[in-house]
């Protein structure tokens, strides 16, 4: 009997190790077949902020959870199988959306920007949000970068998510802190900028360097409209250049600025002072010297 025995828990034994080798050998499987499964794609990035929402929640009278979820709700609306955006984040204040990492598409870029305007949009314009809010205002604002991100399945055999990491995420959310001290509520970096110029209007206001995007300075764009041609107008507005853009001479002046060209900075400076383009507030802070009055000294505008 005890030969028996010795032999049972001998057998019991080997089946448990074996066991946990293979428990082993397919947490390293899955775990392989996760890193395997990141892969670089150019991507979209949008994060839409509700600014002062904390305060808005302590100043309400049931919590802020009917106003939170109406505004969720809108935002949703928005985010229909057209716009091929998918929600990635929602903390509270605001929501990360991408293009391109999940669904395939070509559009990214203007799909991005034109999402991120009508939300804004949708969300300053409702009635029913505004009054829900009586004497408190609403303001939502818009980040929007592209860039290239290792997209895939991550995390461990207990909690796992499709997800991407890289740097273009840490510029989307510095690039929205930058939009809100320049008082402004959509801002777009240069390479969603270049893709989308011809469609909106922009104007440049801070030029940036961050490192882990770039290493050169990089300049920022507040979206400022959506140009309403028809096919048949469009051409012409292409041509009028300047006479169809409010923001022209602004961005002419910053250009001339960046390319030290202090002779047409100086030349367009008292024309930015006067144009109707020219931001109600805002103070542009570039290291780059430029000339006015015979005198080189570092650029700080400030208009109110």
């Amino acid at each position: 009997m005890s030969g028996r025995s010795s032999d049972a828990s001998r057998s019991q034994a080997s089946q448990a190790r074996s066991q946990r080798s293979h428990l082993l050998r397919d947490k390293v499987n899955k775990n392989a077949a996760m890193e395997e499964g990141l892969k670089k794609k150019n991507v979209s990035l949008i994060v839409i902020n509700i600014r002062d929402w904390h305060s808005v929640v302590e100043s309400s009278t049931d919590s802020g959870t009917s106003l939170h979820g109406m505004i969720l709700s809108h935002i949703l609306e928005v985010l229909n199988p057209a716009s091929k955006a998918v929600p990635e984040t929602f903390c509270g204040d605001r929501m990360t959306i991408s293009w391109n990492a999940v669904k395939a598409c070509n559009t990214h870029r203007p799909k991005a920007i034109e999402t991120g305007h009508a939300i804004q949009q949708k969300l300053t314009s409702s009635d029913s949000i505004k009054s829900l809010l009586k004497d408190t205002s609403l303001e939502a604002s818009v980040a929007a970068v592209t860039g290239e991100v290792r997209a895939g399945n991550a995390g461990c055999t207990g909690m796992k998510k499709f997800t991407f990491f890289s740097s273009s995420v840490t510029w989307l959310y510095a690039l929205e802190r930058i939009g809100k001290g320049c008082a402004v509520t959509f801002v777009a970096d240069q390479f969603i900028y270049n893709e989308t110029k011809n469609n909106y209007y922009y104007r440049t206001i801070e030029f940036v360097h961050f490192s882990k995007r770039s290493n050169k300075n990089l300049t920022v764009h507040e979206m400022t409209g959506k140009k309403e041609a028809g096919e048949d107008e469009w051409m012409y507005q292409l041509e009028e250049g300047e006479k169809s853009d409010p923001n022209a001479k602004w961005n002419n002046f910053v250009t001339a600025v960046i390319k030290h060209d202090a002779g047409a900075a100086t030349e367009l400076l008292e024309e930015v002072r006067q144009a109707s383009s020219t931001p109600e507030r805002l103070m542009l802070r570039f290291a780059i010297p430029f000339e006015q009055d015979q005198k080189i000294q570092p650029l700080e505008l400030q208009f109110h």
